[in-house]
């Protein structure tokens, strides 16, 4: 994985971590980048900080695709799929998800692999993820046995591809 930072002027995918949904929980360094850019596609639009983006970003989301699937592994390769051709453009492309990007969320690690064999530039700004505050709010720490899973991927599926006794 590239570890430079891309110019706003470069192709390349840049995956920025929206935290966890509001513009509070936005890095310093996930908004500075985003003030930079014209277009930014987002896994979801549902969130809080989207009214607080500058209002001449061109938005783009995925939720026609997420809300409309019955094969969640097949939408989550058309994702990927649609932001690799975007990053082999000219002027690159920047996929921001809630949370951390390569904590809980399906697409993510996907792109990674998939820019990595096509030799795209990649950059990962971190983001907040779900995990802190939810560990924080059951007084909990982490334990051996924590599963993480997407909970679209979760909700798709009729049982869990995890024992049901881990937490």
């Amino acid at each position: 994985m590239n570890k430079q930072k891309p110019s706003s002027t470069q192709n390349g995918i840049t995956l920025l971590g929206l935290g966890t949904g509001s513009s509070g929980a936005v890095t310093r360094e996930a908004w500075d980048w985003m003030g930079k850019l014209s277009v930014l596609y987002l896994r979801t639009q549902h969130l809080p900080l989207i009214a607080d983006l500058p209002k001449d970003l061109k938005i783009f989301s995925f939720d026609d695709l997420l809300e409309n699937t019955d094969d969640i592994d097949k939408t989550c390769s058309e994702i990927v799929e649609r932001i690799i051709a975007l990053g082999s453009e000219p002027e690159g492309v920047t996929y921001a998800v809630p949370g951390h990007p390569l904590i809980g969320d399906a697409t993510c690690p996907m792109i990674v692999k998939r820019a990595e064999e096509k030799g795209i530039p990649l950059h990962v700004m971190d983001g907040l993820s779900y995990l802190e505050p939810t560990l924080r709010a059951l007084s909990q720490g982490t334990s051996p046995n924590l599963v993480l899973v997407d909970a679209i991927t979760l909700a798709m599926r009729h049982t869990p591809g995890f024992p049901p006794s881990s937490p």
